[in-house]
């Protein structure tokens, strides 16, 4: 189980629709809204890391509703993509997150 480091937040991006049904993130727009940050634990980040992925951060949205399927946040001035949403026991919408490289982050 993960321990809250600190509170912070984070915009949620949502996915524009393109032609013939492919999805791809806006370049404006989200929302924004309060988080509690946690540590990825050794083990899902060598999990992770036998895919291909370097999991960052878990944010801890609040409540599911929060969640709209975004596939990408802003979070301290920089992209990430969105590996993993989970529900927990209290109904709280976990996100982890990893580090997305050469996607305009100057637009942050």
């Amino acid at each position: 189980m993960s321990t809250t480091i600190r509170s912070s937040e984070v915009t949620l991006i949502p996915a524009a629709p393109k032609a013939r049904g492919v999805y791809e993130t806006g370049p404006h727009g989200g929302r924004t809204v309060p988080c509690d940050v946690k540590n990825v634990s050794r083990a899902e980040v060598y999990e992770a890391m036998n895919y291909g992925h370097e999991p960052r951060w878990i944010l801890d949205i609040g409540h599911y509703d929060n969640y709209g399927e975004e596939t990408e946040v802003f979070f301290e001035g920089k992209r990430y993509a969105v590996l993993r949403a989970y529900i927990t026991k209290d109904l709280h919408m976990e996100l982890t997150i990893e580090r997305v490289i050469n996607r305009g982050d100057a637009v942050c």
